[in-house]
């Protein structure tokens, strides 16, 4: 039997990733003086932070009851002569793994503004000098962090079951986090490149095949990389190593511009649950986390586009971080921010009434048009239940022609026969359609998922190309620089997919040009062999679901004829097309949101009976004198074209 070297090699690989080259990405820490303010269920702006009472702060000191806030403020002053170097706070709030949005995570200010979300994968914030750093001066650093005690409860990383930790009223008080790291040091960019080159490597030499070629190689050219590294200066030869491993790599037999056979068009996301393991009131923060996070990398790399759905979250932000949102404006007018999807929420679709899919499309782009100017044309809806074969019309009749998800994945029993189609309803109408072969709106982009998605694809007869979403997700947080750079390395490496960065409408605009002609059809319902116990949960939910929905149609109904205007309509609207996010309605969330939603029915009913009621004792139509004597059922039944006979039933009128 031969010697296999293989597990030994990787080991020494991954042991020089970690050990030797990680540490070395941050030197020259120094702590920073923490305070912190009491924990809070509410929280509080960033403009009256200066009013609260602090107090010292230790490393390694709990905190965080569930679903409270605490703001810390951190200090430290940068030595002088340090013009030129790059300075980042190294923050660590008690983090466990790399879930971003799943756990604790925190908004970092700076100078008035804000500058990054702290999250699992996003420990290293950028901080800039408050003032010039001279050679005989040095500078103060202030930073400001939102910290959220949102509890782990599931995940990717952490499995699902019942947990008290869902509701306030039964998650108790128990510090849940630790103040691990808060310190300030040098960013060594060259050693974060190449970490970022090392790591992806490695996850390419295991996923290649033990006897291709090309796996050998790549052995043999990391195991030379000790003559150009020097462990004990890892900072002043990262440059030298990463130009010695371009090079080689780029001259290995038959790697001339990456895999050829497939293209992927990477678009930046980051999957935002409107609600799930945490409360709305979470997500309106996250999804300003999320923008922030967003804005930054699109600075910093302009040729990445991010995409991003459902108004509402637009909406939060507008009202909550006006300046984050005049800077998506002008990324959007940039063609670097794409609104997509063109609904109000990723609604469910198979729970709600035919008219609020309407109504999210028409409350969706509405939106779209008034703050970019443009709707979408992607109906984007990738972590759906189930898709009814009724949609391909409404979205043709809300102007989309295309369709996304990857959901149908997910199936436990059938597999999908396409990732590349045409989706035709029941009226015959079509949408060119994709599902990412992928398989996740959470790529990290690494070699192993690019190769996989290539694999995986179903369509290889007529299609050569499909969309990868990358970011982190479902929490929000999106795209980070690490994913960007290695995504880069596609040109490097050998035996990965072409990828390109590119928007959802770039890519679907190239893949119809290509596969338009000869792609199958799938006609009606696509079923999702999954979620099915969703249906029949939380059935106070779904009932409070269906009361508003008919109280609208009421509404609107004796209003518009009675001829009397309702401004209030497109927020109720909108209030009830929020709770119908797929997974709220369905019943899939914790306990909390089912408390909240319940609540917000109830509400909204209330609001419209009594608008009802007012219009009972005030009706008013154009062209009709108002007299004491004139009922609703009067104005109802001398109608021009009355269809059926209108009289009160418990004081609200009802045709009969």
């Amino acid at each position: 039997m031969a010697h296999d070297v293989t597990a030994p090699a990787i080991q020494r690989l991954r042991r020089l990733l970690n050990q030797r080259v990680r540490p070395r990405i941050v030197t020259s820490a120094q702590p920073m003086l923490v305070q912190a303010s009491a924990e809070m269920f509410d929280s509080v702006p960033f403009e009256t932070v200066d009013s609260l009472e602090l107090r010292p702060f230790a490393i390694g000191e709990s905190w965080g009851r569930p679903w409270h806030t605490v703001w810390f403020k951190m200090t430290a002053e940068v030595l002088a002569a340090s013009a030129g170097l790059q300075y980042v706070a190294h923050i660590d709030l008690g983090f466990s793994g790399r879930g971003d949005g799943f756990q604790v995570e925190g908004l970092a200010w700076q100078n008035g503004h804000r500058i990054q979300a702290v999250q699992p994968d996003r420990r290293l914030i950028p901080i800039k000098l408050l003032t010039p750093a001279l050679p005989t001066a040095n500078s103060e650093i202030e930073l400001w962090i939102e910290a959220a005690a949102t509890p782990i409860i599931a995940g990717h990383e952490y499995g699902y079951g019942p947990t008290a930790l869902g509701d306030p009223l039964t998650a108790g008080d128990a510090a849940l986090y630790a103040l691990r790291r808060a310190e300030i040091g040098v960013f060594n960019s060259d050693v974060s490149d190449l970490a970022v080159l090392l790591h992806s490597t490695m996850d390419l030499i295991i996923d290649l095949n033990d006897r291709d070629p090309q796996r050998v190689r790549l052995f043999a050219i990391v195991e030379e990389l000790e003559r150009v590294l020097d462990p004990a200066d890892v900072p002043g030869t990262a440059a030298r190593a990463i130009e010695f491993l371009h090079h080689q790599f780029r001259t290995l037999p038959g790697n001339v511009d990456g895999d050829d056979t497939h293209r992927i068009v990477a678009a930046g996301h980051a999957h935002l649950d409107t609600a799930w393991l945490w409360p709305l009131r979470e997500t309106r923060r996250k999804a300003v986390r999320t923008f922030v996070n967003a804005i930054e990398l699109l600075r910093r790399n302009p040729d990445v586009v991010f995409s991003h759905s459902q108004a509402q979250h637009y909406a939060w932000v507008e009202a909550d971080a006006p300046e984050v949102f005049e800077a998506v404006r002008t990324l959007v007018a940039g063609r670097q921010w794409e609104p997509v999807g063109g609904m109000w929420v990723e609604t469910d679709l198979n729970l709600p009434a035919g008219e609020s899919l309407l109504r999210q499309f028409v409350q969706g782009q509405r939106a779209f048009m008034n703050w970019f100017g443009e709707r979408s044309k992607v109906a984007f809806l990738p972590d759906d239940f189930g898709y009814p074969g009724s949609l391909p019309q409404i979205v043709k009749h809300a102007g989309g022609q295309w369709f996304f998800s990857q959901k149908m994945s997910w199936n436990e029993t059938n597999t999908f026969p396409h990732h590349s189609f045409w989706w035709e309803g029941i009226d015959g109408s079509r949408l060119f359609t994709h599902f990412s072969p992928v398989e996740t709106y959470n790529a990290l982009l690494t070699p192993s998922q690019m190769r996989f998605a290539s694999r995986n694809f179903l369509d290889h007869r007529g299609a050569s190309q499909s969309l990868a979403l990358f970011g982190h997700g479902d929490g929000g947080g999106g795209p980070t620089q690490e994913m960007v750079d290695r995504a880069r390395l596609s040109q490097v490496l050998p035996s990965i997919p072409r990828l390109e960065f590119g928007s959802v409408a770039h890519f679907f605009q190239s893949a119809e040009a290509e596969y338009a002609t000869s792609a199958p059809v799938w006609v009606g319902e696509m079923y999702l062999e999954k979620h099915r116990g969703t249906y029949s949960s939380q059935i106070q939910t779904k009932q409070g679901n269906r009361r508003c929905e008919q109280l609208l149609h009421e509404l609107e109904l004796w209003s518009a004829a009675a001829g009397v205007e309702q401004p209030e309509l497109p927020t109720l609207w909108q209030r009830v097309l929020t709770q119908q996010f797929h997974d709220i309605i369905p019943g899939s969330s914790i306990a909390w949101v089912h408390r909240d939603t319940e609540n917000e029915h109830r509400e909204i009913a209330d609001t419209i009976e009594e608008l009802l009621a007012s219009l009972l004792e005030n009706p008013q139509t154009e062209g009709v004198a108002e007299s004491d004597s004139l009922s609703i059922v009067d104005i109802l039944n001398s109608a021009p074209v009355p269809r059926r006979e209108v009289v009160l039933i418990q004081d609200r009128p009802h045709w009969i």
